[in-house]
């Protein structure tokens, strides 16, 4: 009688141990990260953007330069001891007027960057999003060495999925 109660005990015991177990594995989050910087640098979109950006920095360059130049003509006249004190007075208005520039181009363009930014993360953000759902993901984490993920098994490494798959919605496919 012991023997089966012994018995009939460790049959429950494995039972609940396997349906315990069953239970975890099915509850297990399928789970992976992505390595951000990888993934923004391949993005089709932030290379177009990027390049729009370049093309508006080199113009504000090229503005910059222009009166640069002028000012450096003056400036070489002042110090030849040719200049008129009027001469003297346009450079040094000229000189305020190009710092302003510069700064306003500056700012100028810090702004469009971070703007650029934040659309590709915006559609990056959503596109990642389409993807887990689309593949069944729980979690898809960003790793990027700043210490959010510091280490990883490479096969829970999505970025080359993840980046095709986004190039490939960017791109109406």
């Amino acid at each position: 009688m012991k023997l089966n109660i012994v018995n009939t005990l460790l049959l429950v015991g494995i039972l609940a141990y396997l349906v315990i177990g069953q239970m975890t594995s099915e509850d297990v989050k399928k789970q992976a990260y992505v390595v951000t910087g990888e993934l923004f640098a391949e993005f089709e979109y932030q290379k177009e953007l990027d390049s729009e950006y370049k093309t508006l920095k080199e113009k504000k360059d090229q503005e910059l330069a222009l009166y640069r130049n002028d000012l450096i003509m003056l400036e070489n006249k002042i110090r030849s001891g040719q200049a008129t004190e009027e001469e003297v007075m346009t450079y040094q208005q000229g000189f305020e007027q190009f710092r302003n520039m510069e700064y306003q181009v500056n700012e100028e363009l810090a702004k469009v960057n971070g703007e650029y930014s934040l659309q590709i993360w915006n559609k990056l953000n959503a596109f990642i999003k389409s993807y887990g759902e689309e593949n069944g993901y729980d979690v898809i984490f960003g790793a990027g060495g700043e210490g959010n993920i510091m280490y990883a098994t490479e096969n829970l490494n999505i970025t080359t999925d993840v980046i095709a798959y986004c190039n490939n919605k960017y791109n109406g496919k």
